[in-house]
């Protein structure tokens, strides 16, 4: 399949089709984009193609190298990513990643190493490969595999090919989810627009109770207290930090010798809130879809443009108890709450506020 296997990153595989074909490889590349688009599958691709024994644009995938780097053992292929509950990329991972850049090939043309999340590498790590990327090896090819490009040092992207990669269409999510989940047809379309274009968070809907959970508290609004509603919201919220507390407790302190446990704790705490806002977040976001498919069917009658399309019924019949101008004030009312939170207003009252406005 080759570069064909990526999806709607038309761009970027034209990019990398045209750098194999010319024959004019850079020493570094920084695969940037949102979340779960492909990035990482098109670095593993990239990598197989500059070392395929078959000439071409694209990988054989039958090789003795495509098959070895397909297989993760290829000793001239190496991939680094954040490891431990702090997600860090340490100077010890880096110097040992550099110091086999700096070997000849074993078999392959280029030693070929992958640096996932490579946002997360610790400040002193990132220094170090800078240096590298300086005076880069000759035989050596870094790709950096990034959501998050503005976290690494300024120096270190300025010295890389940017390959930068997009959200991915409804369509291609829908298609992976009944193909690795096995989601009906109807409920796979549902989550792919609710994804908004990425497969981790398809994924992420697809296997949890986030959906059933925000349908639980739309229906409650009607017919419940809606102070009661915000306690309840406020108390999945809560249970959501006390897992991400123990999910990222560190077990391995001890090894991180480049922080004191004062920084760590920092680090951590901070991670932990980076966390639980994405999640806030979201859940507003899936509020947010049931009132805009609220306004979407009043004002057109159709399903086939609701986000949740696979409980049309019960948009129909929220949408008979609302006036399209209050749905839109309380589309409103879910911005501000948003709004609030990112100012670090207290969750409280926050979520008080806007359960109120959205009542009936």
């Amino acid at each position: 399949m080759g570069f064909d296997a990526i999806r709607d990153q038309d761009t970027a595989v034209r990019m990398l089709r045209t750098v194999l074909r010319k024959k004019r490889l850079a020493h570094a590349y920084l695969f940037e984009g949102p979340e779960s688009v492909g990035k990482r599958l098109a670095a593993m691709t990239f990598a197989k193609a500059v070392n395929c024994a078959e000439p071409g644009n694209d990988p054989c995938d039958t090789c003795r190298s495509c098959t070895l780097i397909a297989g993760g053992k290829h000793p001239d292929v190496m991939t680094l990513e954040p490891t431990g509950s702090g997600r860090i990329i340490h100077t010890d991972a880096i110097e040992e990643l550099l110091a086999s850049a700096c070997l000849k090939p074993y078999q392959a043309r280029y030693r070929v190493f992958i640096i996932v999340d490579a946002e997360r590498m610790h400040i002193s790590a990132a220094n170090k490969f800078l240096k590298t990327l300086e005076e880069p090896p000759g035989n050596s090819l870094f790709i950096l595999v990034s959501h998050s490009p503005d976290g690494l040092l300024p120096t270190i992207a300025s010295r890389c090919q940017r390959v930068r990669f997009q959200l991915l269409a409804p369509h291609t999510i829908e298609e992976i989810l009944i193909r690795d989940r096995g989601l009906s047809t109807e409920r796979a379309r549902a989550v792919s627009l609710l994804a908004h274009g990425q497969v981790s968070t398809a994924f992420e809907l697809a296997d949890s109770e986030k959906r059933e959970f925000v349908i639980a508290l739309v229906t409650d609004l009607t017919q419940t207290d809606p102070f009661l509603v915000s306690q309840a919201f406020l108390g999945r919220i809560e249970a959501e930090r006390d897992r991400l507390k123990r999910m990222l407790k560190t077990e391995e302190s001890a090894s991180e010798s480049e922080e004191d446990s004062e920084e760590l704790a920092e680090r951590l705490e901070a991670q932990q809130a980076s966390v639980l806002r994405k999640e806030v977040l979201s859940y507003l976001d899936l509020l947010r879809a049931w009132f805009r498919d609220m306004l979407v069917f009043g004002e057109t009658g159709l399903s086939d443009r609701l986000f949740n399309a696979d409980s049309a019924e019960m948009v129909r019949q929220l949408a008979q108890r609302y006036k399209g101008s209050d749905i839109q004030r309380k589309i409103d009312a879910i911005a501000r709450a948003e709004m609030l939170l990112e100012s670090n207003v207290k969750e409280g009252g926050v979520f008080k506020e806007m359960f109120f406005s959205l009542a009936p």
